[in-house]
């Protein structure tokens, strides 16, 4: 599938469809039917041009939550014409950063939630659909309903407004995990989601980035540039999965995610391209990392893509794996031999 742009998020509304965000394009959200890999349609407000840094989809497939940043659409258009502009949307600067929830049936926006100023790079809704969690490059996560109207609740885990880097609730619902990312150090936050307050802080000795939950027992799994790391009831990692990067190498793990057992984990990775220079920024290893979360093993690595991948999941029938990359393509990919079909997630 080729979205165009830099496709940064996906999600997937119903089973056999994928709704894809990219930046750096006026067709950023397009939905796909996933079987045949056709383009469905775009979403699009008139004489904007949004930038989508990251996406999820109500689990009722209605609702499509999109978190970015929001561009005079006819300005950006001017300065692409204009040859003397190398970076058109820095000439034009950003007209605002918030979340918008669009219909997935009318293709039309149903609310918009202000941000603070600065651009959301994460975003997840919890699973009975009640509550949507952002985080944001200022180092502040919002807290807001699907559809219900108000101001978000605004929470802000780190005194020194580190950004926020991954948000992602668990099964029950009753847990949301919030990744700090600082430049040499982060940190995990559990925060409970009856009252919003902070239960448990988990230490990460290198920049935290996407988080996650293992299906069993609630363990929580943080991605570091180098591996991932598991985390039980106590402040330190009670165990770790190298991704195979070797010292030195300043790759970094952009998106993690469980499949739906428990037994494996992806890890999508890279840095994306200068377009200005046209040199990778840090490393030229983009791809996809499958680990054997049981045997602490690389299970295999998915390499094709031309810039970063920003992110991988396992397909709904858990019978392939769709990954997105800075390129502007999705990819659908066959399970290495090393792999059965992972389970389809019960209902």
């Amino acid at each position: 599938m080729v979205a165009g742009g830099r496709v940064r998020s996906f999600a997937f509304p119903t089973a056999d469809t994928l709704v894809s965000g990219a930046t750096h394009t006026a067709d950023s959200v397009i939905l796909w039917d996933l079987p045949t890999g056709e383009k469905i349609k775009s979403f699009k407000e008139p004489g904007v041009e949004f930038h989508v840094m990251s996406l999820a989809a109500t689990h009722d497939g209605a609702r499509l939550v999109v978190g970015g940043e929001a561009y005079d659409g006819n300005a950006v258009a001017a300065a692409k014409a204009d040859p003397a502009v190398k970076k058109p949307y820095e000439k034009v600067g950003k007209a605002e950063c918030d979340l918008r929830v669009w219909d997935r049936g009318s293709g039309k926006i149903m609310r918009r939630l202000p941000g603070d100023g600065q651009t959301v790079l994460c975003v997840d809704v919890s699973r009975d659909d009640r509550f949507v969690a952002a985080g944001s490059a200022s180092g502040m996560l919002l807290i807001c309903g699907v559809s219900a109207a108000g101001e978000p609740r605004k929470i802000k885990p780190s005194a020194s407004g580190l950004p926020v880097g991954g948000v992602r609730f668990s099964a029950d619902g009753k847990t949301l995990a919030v990744a700090i990312a600082g430049e040499t150090t982060g940190s995990v936050l559990l925060y409970s989601t009856a009252d919003w307050s902070k239960r448990r802080s988990y230490d990460l000795d290198n920049a935290g980035g996407p988080v996650d939950f293992l299906p069993e027992g609630g363990k929580v799994v943080a991605a570091h540039p180098r591996s991932i790391a598991f985390f039980g009831p106590g402040a330190k990692p009670i165990g770790s999965v190298a991704c195979g990067n070797a010292a030195g190498r300043h790759t970094r793990i952009n998106a993690l995610s469980i499949s739906h057992d428990g037994r494996w984990a992806l890890a999508a990775e890279g840095v994306e391209y200068d377009r200005v220079t046209a040199a990778m920024l840090l490393d030229p290893a983009a791809g996809v990392r499958i680990l054997n979360l049981k045997t602490s093993e690389q299970a295999g690595f998915l390499s094709g893509h031309a810039d970063a991948v920003w992110q991988a999941a396992f397909a709904p029938d858990g019978k392939s794996i769709i990954t997105c990359s800075a390129d502007g393509t999705i990819r659908v990919w066959e399970l290495p031999a090393a792999m059965s079909a992972t389970p389809a997630p019960k209902p």
